[in-house]
C-alpha cells in the first residue's frame, strides 16, 4: 500500500483506485480476506445521459463479485454512520426495501442469499449536501477509529433490525435540460433538411398553382 507522501493531492483523480496482491484459496479450505480502506466520494454524480447531478454519496458495488463462480451463497453488507450522521439524513437508498436499520448506533444491514449480483443489487447511499472540499488526509489520522469502531458491529443485531423505510423516488437519476435540449437538436439535425425541402417544395407548388390561375 502506498503512505500519504506517496499519494497525489487530487485523490479523486490522481490517486489509485485499485490495490491489488496475491492470495493463495486452497482446494476444499477455508481462507478469510480482510480488507479495511478509506475512499473519497464527497465527488459523487448522479450521471444520466447528457444530464449530470451532483451529489454526496456513498458506494458498494457487488456487481464486481459476478465474474467469482455465479451466485453469492449469503452476505451481509453493513454500513455504520459515523461523525454525526443519522438514518434522518440519508435521502436515497439502493436497492430500496430489503435494508434494515437501528437508530444507535446509527447501522444500516443489507442481508442476502443465492444472488447472483447485477447493477440494480449495488448498494448505493445518496446523504446529505456536496462539500466544498474534503480534507482526506485528516480523516487518514482517524482511520483506526474508523476501523475500531466498524470491528465493534454486531452482525447479529440484523435480526431485531426494522425494515428500513422507502425515501425518495428519483435521487439516482439525473434531471436537467441537457438530454432533452442534445436530442431535440439531434432530432433537428435529423429531420430537418428533408423536412425543410420538402417545405420549399410545397411552397413552389403552391405559387405554381396561384400564377396558372391567374393566367386562366
Amino acid at each position: 500500500p502506498l503512505t500519504l507522501p506517496e499519494m497525489e493531492d487530487d485523490w479523486g483523480r490522481s490517486g489509485p483506485h485499485w490495490y491489488v496482491w496475491e492470495t493463495d484459496f486452497p482446494a476444499a479450505g477455508e481462507v478469510v480476506v480482510q480488507v479495511r480502506f478509506l475512499v473519497d466520494t464527497h465527488h459523487a454524480s448522479v450521471r444520466q445521459g447528457y444530464d449530470v447531478n451532483t451529489a454526496n454519496g456513498f458506494i458498494y458495488l457487488l456487481e464486481s463479485g459476478r465474474p467469482w463462480a455465479g451466485q453469492i451463497e449469503a452476505g451481509t453488507l453493513i454500513v455504520r454512520l459515523m461523525d454525526g450522521l443519522s438514518l434522518d439524513d440519508l435521502e436515497g437508498l439502493q436497492p430500496d426495501g430489503p435494508l434494515r436499520a437501528l437508530d444507535q448506533p446509527p447501522t444500516l444491514w443489507y442481508a442476502f442469499a443465492g444472488l447472483e449480483p447485477g447493477p440494480g443489487d449495488n448498494l448505493l447511499i445518496r446523504y446529505g449536501q456536496r462539500p466544498d472540499s474534503l480534507d482526506m488526509r485528516a480523516l487518514v489520522t482517524r482511520a483506526q477509529a474508523y476501523f475500531a469502531a466498524l470491528a465493534e458491529a454486531d452482525p447479529t443485531a440484523v435480526d431485531t433490525a426494522a425494515l428500513f423505510p422507502i425515501r425518495e423516488p428519483g435521487l439516482f437519476e439525473a434531471q436537467g435540460m441537457a438530454s432533452t435540449l442534445v436530442g431535440g437538436a439531434m432530432l433537428t439535425a435529423i429531420y430537418g433538411p428533408p423536412l425543410l425541402l420538402i417545405l420549399i417544395i410545397v411552397v413552389i407548388v403552391v405559387v405554381i398553382v396561384r400564377r396558372r390561375r391567374r393566367r386562366a
